[in-house]
């Protein structure tokens, strides 16, 4: 609700009161002393999310599984005492599709991998834009396997169109805009980060990166992300 002007999202939010329907319906707003009706349910969302919101999140979506949210919870929360927004939508997703049987397999096995993805992708990213070669190669080598050509093309477009909008908008001025572009951008871009950034460079960046994608479409993909790396670290976009 937030993107949308004022006057529409009053109308909006008035037909979503009067919402009589099987669906549940969700949207966020920035709006907080906005009173809502009571067939609403208002969830406040912190930076993080505890074991008692996660439940409430969850059992929001999956009313079908609410009798095993408690055990899920539990398993869930031994090993950390909060979640980021991010990471309650992903495993929503993965629960949302999940059978029963497979629920203890995958907190006890795969969780801990989609966790660590997650984290070493901001990692990566963050070593990206602050231009430390030396840790950006050697994480790089640890972790490029992980993924396809593709994944990578997909990643390092949406960072670095994210990253350029973010500087524009914050060198105009606009930091609630930019504020809203800088989701799965490390923390500290829209601090300070962008600041240190150039657009051209960054325009640059992308163009190469969207070059390499028709390249490899095209069956050529012979280190492309290595020169990509070493024109990137070597000034070559400046």
């Amino acid at each position: 609700m937030g993107i949308i002007p004022l006057k529409k999202s009053k109308n909006v939010a008035s037909i979503l009161e009067q919402y009589t329907g099987s669906h549940t319906v969700s949207f966020f707003t920035l709006q907080k002393d906005r009173s809502l009706s009571s067939n609403i349910q208002n969830i406040n969302v912190p930076a993080t999310i505890d074991s008692h919101l996660f439940y409430e999140l969850f059992s929001l979506f999956n009313q079908s599984k609410k009798s095993r949210m408690p055990r899920l919870v539990n398993s869930l929360f031994k090993e950390t005492n909060s979640l980021s927004l991010d990471q309650v939508c992903l495993l929503y997703e993965y629960f949302s599709v999940m059978p029963e049987r497979s629920e203890e397999k995958f907190l006890k096995i795969h969780l801990p991998y989609v966790f660590e993805s997650q984290i070493s992708l901001f990692s990566l990213s963050y070593n990206f834009f602050t231009k430390n070669e030396k840790l950006f190669f050697k994480q790089w080598k640890s972790i490029s396997k992980k993924y396809s050509e593709g994944f990578w093309i997909s990643f390092w477009t949406d960072q670095l169109w994210r990253a350029y909008n973010v500087t524009k908008l914050s060198q105009e001025g606009n930091s609630i805009q930019a504020h809203k572009i800088a989701y799965r951008l490390p923390s500290f871009f829209i601090k300070k980060g962008w600041q240190k950034c150039s657009l051209n460079e960054l325009f640059k960046s992308f163009e190469f990166v969207y070059t390499m994608d028709f390249l490899l479409k095209k069956g050529s993909s012979f280190c492309a992300f290595d020169l990509f790396y070493c024109n990137y670290f070597q000034g070559y976009f400046s």
